[in-house]
């Protein structure tokens, strides 16, 4: 559980995203950790995980779309991520807004960092994008932070 002040408002969250579910054609970004992400404890903050996963959702929805109509990704995107986005989340759903945001925050990222973003939907949440970062070691992933955000519907 993590406490998040908004708005001089306190927020207990309680978020736990399942990644061994079935992730539906997930996004994945791949930023590494500069020295001007980090706090004076040489830290990524959480802004810096915020920051990530913005980027994410917006490069997946920006490069699905394309002049002609149609969903094909523009650039940077592998082929196992085609026809992923958007489904629920477009542009113009992005510019209405964040509705609710939940984030936990698992360990910390020091600059030089490579991590991982995942991005996925889910059917039964239309207009939610859920995050997870990871950093990779030779035999495993660790998990340093996991977010959703539902978005105002269009």
């Amino acid at each position: 559980m993590v406490w998040v002040e908004v708005e001089s408002t306190i927020y207990l969250l309680d978020l736990h995203l399942d990644l061994n579910k079935d992730l539906s054609r997930p996004i994945y970004f791949k930023p590494k950790v500069l020295f001007t992400d980090t706090d004076t404890f040489q830290h990524a903050n959480y802004l810096t995980y915020v920051r990530f996963c913005q980027r994410a959702i917006r490069q997946a929805v920006t490069e699905s779309l394309r002049a002609d109509g149609s969903t094909e990704p523009t650039t940077g995107t592998s082929e196992d991520q085609r026809h992923a986005w958007p489904r629920q989340i477009t542009a113009d759903v992005m510019r209405k807004g964040v509705k609710t945001a939940r984030l936990r925050y698992f360990k910390e990222c020091v600059a030089g960092d490579d991590v991982t973003v995942h991005v996925w939907e889910e059917e039964e949440k239309p207009y939610w994008a859920f995050f997870s970062v990871e950093t990779e070691t030779p035999t495993t992933n660790i998990l340093r932070f996991q977010m959703s955000l539902e978005y105002f519907k269009s």
